[in-house]
């Protein structure tokens, strides 16, 4: 009689690449995890130093630890996508090489799955903004509330309050059922090279969602450190990944019906003040003015956001008055306005980066 293998209830899948002052902390948080039915896959993705060698050594020390040496470096989204290929479990996890998982994260997505069988599930994240070394900023997002939609009608219909939570911008932040990866053929976009592939695959991964479920508390820290991080680098491929992920969430609330113009004006402004705000406009944005007035109007034509009438700030009179005016200005096509003004926001914030 053939022998049947138990599958693991969790893969994790880490892409590590040049991380060797922090990996060994990432990879020690998830083996000492108090649920211990997973395995752990490490991505080399063509480390520099001693980044393989300290994968290499995992997995002779924990059998649940599982190597792949990429032969070229391919970024975060190809070996993400290597590691859900090699992946066997029933629920997917990801975990950046410098970050760090709480002790109960895997035991309580375990008590969910046993009570609720999610596709997906979220939970609360700390945010820690390092630079030099030094801690400059902490922040958190646990939710007052447990929030359970049982079908996909519900999620649609919540699809706002979902995003208002900010819990869909990450993948880190949840677990995500890998038969519906496997149906729908899923995977992380790698034309995204510097950003926004995170949300993509959120967004992508709640269309084919029957069910969800957020833990309110936090769970995992997320370390972000400006010598270490793609986010808070200027790039046009950023631009346009941003856009595609616009595009993605725009498509959501066309399958929702939703007649909320404002809420959907609301939730898509998001991604153009970070266009223009961490993007087009930054002082280190080597785009000539003109090219940068070109790229508003081309965005501006074209969906999300080529929306067919008067823009009115009654629509989103409860959004912040930075992304007010933002949105006004734009939706109106006074660029030119719209740049000068980001400048000054800039002088008296006093910093480079809005995130």
């Amino acid at each position: 009689m053939k022998e049947v293998i138990k599958m693991p209830v969790f893969s994790v899948i880490i892409p590590v690449y040049d991380s060797e002052k922090y990996v060994y902390n990432a990879i020690d948080s998830i083996l000492n995890q108090k649920f211990c039915d997973f395995e752990l896959i490490l991505i080399d993705d063509k480390a520099k130093g001693n980044c393989p060698k300290i994968c290499d050594l995992y997995s002779k020390k924990d059998s649940r630890v599982i190597v792949k040496h990429m032969d070229k470096n391919g970024g975060i989204c190809k070996a993400r996508n290597t590691g859900l290929k090699m992946a066997k479990g029933d629920y997917i996890c990801f975990c950046d090489d410098d970050d760090l998982w709480h002790s109960d994260l895997l035991l309580n997505c375990k008590a969910i799955i046993d009570k609720f069988n999610p596709d997906m599930i979220k939970f609360g994240r700390e945010l820690v903004d390092i630079i030099d070394d030094k801690i400059i900023r902490k922040s958190t997002n646990e939710f007052s509330e447990y929030i359970y939609l049982n079908s996909s009608d519900k999620i649609l219909k919540n699809f706002f309050d979902i995003q208002k939570t900010n819990v869909l911008n990450n993948v880190w932040n949840g677990v995500y059922k890998r038969k519906i990866i496997v149906e729908n053929c899923m995977g992380f976009n790698e034309f995204m090279k510097f950003g926004s592939e995170d949300s993509f695959f959120s967004l992508d991964f709640l269309i084919y969602s029957k069910t969800f479920y957020l833990i309110p508390q936090t769970l995992y820290i997320h370390y972000r450190r400006r010598d270490h991080s793609t986010s808070s680098k200027f790039n046009e491929n950023k631009i346009k990944s941003i856009i595609k992920v616009a595009e993605k969430e725009n498509y959501i609330w066309e399958i929702s019906k939703s007649e909320n113009i404002g809420k959907k004006i609301w939730s898509l402004n998001k991604y153009l003040t970070n266009i223009i705000t961490s993007q087009l406009f930054h002082e280190n944005c080597s785009m000539p003015f003109s090219k940068k007035i070109q790229c508003l109007s081309k965005i501006r034509k074209s969906a999300p956001y080529n929306i067919n009438f008067k823009f009115s700030l009654r629509l989103i009179k409860e959004i912040p008055f930075q992304q007010k005016l933002i949105a006004f200005l734009f939706y109106n096509n006074h660029f030119i306005i719209l740049y000068f003004i980001s400048r000054i926001f800039f002088e008296v914030r006093g910093d480079k980066w809005k995130k």
